[in-house]
């Protein structure tokens, strides 16, 4: 097959699958509905309740001296993000039980046709001479 027909019979063969059905949209009273809630305006605080300024302390360095601990708890954060990324190793796949056995019936055989790959429960059945793979819900794929 050439590309434009392999490309023509993917469109044909999508566009069919595509068609579906559409949600008609809730009509007026249908739907759930809540009032908002109503908030009431909070009471300013009196003059005692207010947070008293130290003699020796300025607003500037208290608000400097925030901005720093927050800068070293996120960076803390970041290390401990990079540690346990660096530390984390991709997991081995099983050569033995059940693993193995649904890896090989469901993980389908990759080709390349051209720029194109595509993958096939029925090629990869034929390929690897196992009806069982026959099963994997994606019959055909392709990606460009």
């Amino acid at each position: 097959m050439t590309k434009p027909a392999v490309v023509m019979w993917m469109l044909v063969m999508f566009g069919l699958r595509a068609g579906g059905q559409i949600q008609a949209p809730l009509t007026g009273g249908a739907g759930f509905s809540i009032s908002p809630p109503q908030l009431r305006p909070l009471p300013s605080a009196p003059e005692s309740a207010r947070p008293r300024v130290a003699a020796g302390s300025d607003p500037a360095s208290m608000a400097a001296e925030a901005t720093h601990a927050a800068r070293s708890r996120d960076l803390e954060l970041v290390e401990r993000f990079d540690r346990a990324i660096v530390s984390n190793r991709p997991a081995r796949l099983s050569t033995e039980g059940p693993d193995r056995w649904f890896r090989d019936v469901f993980e389908p055989e990759v080709f390349q046709l051209g720029h194109m790959t595509v993958g096939s429960s029925l090629a990869t059945a034929i390929k690897r001479r196992n009806p069982l793979c026959l099963l994997n819900p994606y019959v055909f794929w392709a990606t460009f």
